[in-house]
C-alpha cells in the first residue's frame, strides 16, 4: 500500500502520494514566518476527522474547490503510512489505513510540528 509524503519544495509544502505522480499542493504560508501553517491546518483537521479536513479545505490544500470527502476517503484510504520528509510520522496498524486512523495520524503529525 502507498505512502502519503509531505513534501516542502519550491516554497511550500506538498503531499505525495508514493510511487504515482500524483501531488496535491498545499497552501502557501508565509515565508519565513509560517510556511508550515497548512501541515498544521492539516493536522488539526485530521484530529477532528475525514469531514474536517474537507471543511477546512480552503486553509489546507490549494485546490480546495476541488475537495469533498470522496477525494479525502480515497487519499488516505490508500495509504498506511504517513511521512513527513523522510521521516515517517505515523504507520497504520496492520491491514488499515490512514483513512480509518485518521485521528491517531492527525494527532501524531500534531506532534511532530
Amino acid at each position: 500500500m502507498p505512502s502519503l509524503m509531505l513534501h516542502y519544495e519550491g516554497g511550500g509544502w506538498e503531499i505525495r502520494v508514493a510511487n504515482t505522480e500524483e501531488v496535491i499542493g498545499l497552501v502557501l504560508g508565509e515565508q519565513g514566518v509560517d510556511e508550515a501553517m497548512a501541515v498544521r491546518n492539516l493536522a488539526a483537521a485530521m484530529q477532528e476527522g475525514a469531514e474536517a479536513v474537507v471543511e477546512n479545505a480552503e486553509f489546507i490544500f490549494q485546490n480546495a474547490a476541488q475537495i469533498d470527502i470522496e477525494f479525502v476517503n480515497t487519499l488516505f484510504g490508500a495509504a498506511d503510512e504517513l511521512f513527513m520528509e523522510e521521516a515517517i510520522v505515523f504507520g497504520a496498524t496492520e491491514g488499515a489505513t490512514l483513512l480509518q486512523e485518521i485521528i491517531d495520524a492527525g494527532e501524531a503529525l500534531a506532534a511532530l510540528l
